[in-house]
């Protein structure tokens, strides 16, 4: 049921998210759309740099502590992001002086600006110790605070960004209210110090800030690495074409709300059990409850996200207009990366203390990326990026399970469960041929062809994998107590 929570609340929050993009692209013409997400790029990009692998250290010493110590833990952690805030402010200000050149460098692009960062820096300093409050409130098993929080944050967000935009304001008008939600979002940590620990004793922290960092930094140089390669596409694009062309890639970047999230939420949501098989000195059990985490997150994910892909032109002109329906093909070689996030690699590894091993996954990924997405972007232009970030997808995983095997002991080979995942692969192809071909058959509006892909590939799964039991009954009564909404009573 904490799994259950977490997805519900990340399912809302996402939900909320992704329509933000859809209500810009009618109300911002190209260029300003591509100004507006060229600043979120840069300061999404610093940010996470400055936190580093900090809040995924509560999950690892949180649970082995008792209640006043882990308080103790939580307050000096936040303390070391809040510094780690002012250095990603004056990051972001160096930024904002001097960056006008960069969007364009490496081609013919340019055409934007990024003074608005000015007045995006100083939320910095707020937002960063709060990113700490989905992590702490998840170990504290309270998931549900944690789901109604990130709501709260999205739709702050959302509304910072949207309302600015609807009243006709600047672009540097729309940078000040995002700025001021975040600090907003910053007041979330005392609170959730508070719901944790209300008249839990003072203690000292057991653990010092050299442990921390040093535990902390392969989980950091993780996430730069990561966001570097989740977002190389991005900076090679902006670096390379011009404004109309870094907003309509943005557009096929655009990811389902609830897919690619799912994983890792469940994954947030079962680290305490993995943390916790492991240190029993049962790996065989923390793999187990993996395996089974993919199995099912397989069952939703992947008959949707092909779905989607069946009609990815019908979504690109219903959501973003006609004037981006050429983004279809970007949205079809993102949704491939879509149909492997079935797993949380990370959780797993981390649990049984080898976070080097991350690290390495994510540095090999970004090598990949680099070393195909240049040389495909010189031969296919803009659709080049999005295709070297899919095929760089392929040799991170075999890293994965390789990793996996050599941290828990258990040969490689029996790491992921490859034949349950390509079984339900299989039957969302399958049940994708009908829909394709109804779709094509009726032709029509847009939101029809839509719907014929996504709810006749999602049928014809749920009756495939039914009959193959695939689906077994316990799948079904647990989606029955999810939309009845048990886990939250």
């Amino acid at each position: 049921m904490q799994a259950g929570a977490l997805v519900f609340g990340t399912t809302l929050a996402t939900v909320s998210s992704a329509i933000l993009p859809l209500l810009l692209v009618r109300l911002l013409g190209k260029a300003d759309l591509a100004e507006l997400m060229a600043l979120v790029l840069v300061y999404d990009t610093v940010a996470l740099v400055a936190t580093g692998g900090l809040p995924q250290t509560l999950l690892y010493y949180l649970p082995k502590e008792p209640l006043p110590e882990r308080r103790a833990i939580a307050v000096r952690i936040g303390w070391v992001l809040a510094g780690l805030g002012v250095v990603a402010a004056l990051a972001t200000l160096l930024i904002a002086l001097t960056g006008d050149a960069l969007p364009g460098v490496l081609g013919d692009g340019g055409g934007l600006s990024l003074w608005p960062l000015v007045v995006l820096a100083p939320s910095l300093v707020t937002e960063l110790p709060a990113r700490l409050v989905p992590n702490l409130l998840v170990a504290e098993q309270r998931a549900r605070e944690a789901s109604i929080i990130g709501v709260v944050r999205t739709i702050l967000t959302t509304v910072a960004t949207l309302v600015p935009v609807a009243t006709g304001q600047s672009i540097l008008a729309v940078a000040a209210w995002y700025s001021v939600s975040r600090v907003l979002f910053g007041l979330t940590l005392p609170l959730a110090l508070r719901l944790c620990y209300r008249g839990v004793p003072r203690a000292a922290s057991p653990v010092s800030v050299r442990q921390v960092l040093r535990f902390s930094l392969p989980l950091g140089m993780t996430d730069v690495v990561s966001l570097l390669n989740s977002q190389f596409d991005r900076w090679l694009i902006l670096l390379s074409f011009p404004a109309v062309v870094f907003a309509d890639y943005q557009a096929g970047a655009w990811q389902v709300p609830i897919l690619s999230t799912i994983a890792y939420s469940v994954g947030a949501a079962y680290m305490p059990a993995l943390v916790g098989a492991f240190a029993a000195r049962e790996p065989e059990r923390a793999l187990e409850i993996w395996r089974r985490t993919i199995t099912k997150v397989s069952l939703v994910v992947v008959p949707l996200t092909v779905g989607f892909m069946v009609g990815a032109r019908e979504l690109m002109s219903l959501l973003f207009t006609e004037s981006y329906v050429g983004a279809a093909p970007v949205f079809q070689l993102y949704s491939l990366l879509t149909l492997g996030r079935v797993a949380a690699f990370g959780p797993v590894i981390v649990a049984a203390g080898r976070p080097r091993y991350v690290m390495q996954a994510a540095l090999l990924s970004f090598m990949a990326n680099v070393l195909l997405s240049i040389p495909l972007t010189w031969a296919l232009g803009a659709l080049g990026p999005a295709l070297g970030t899919a095929l760089a997808f392929i040799p991170t995983v075999l890293f994965y399970v390789w990793s996996i095997g050599r941290a828990s002991g258990v040969a490689p080979r029996r790491v992921f469960p490859l034949r349950r995942y390509a079984r339900v692969v299989a039957l969302a192809a399958l049940a994708a041929l009908p829909a394709y071909g109804l779709k094509r058959y009726v032709g029509g509006a847009q939101g029809w062809g839509l719907l014929i892909a996504v709810l006749g590939t999602s049928l014809g799964f749920a009756v495939l994998g039914s009959l193959t039991r695939t689906i077994e009954r316990s799948d079904w009564r647990y989606l029955a107590d999810w939309l009845k909404l048990k886990f939250a009573r």
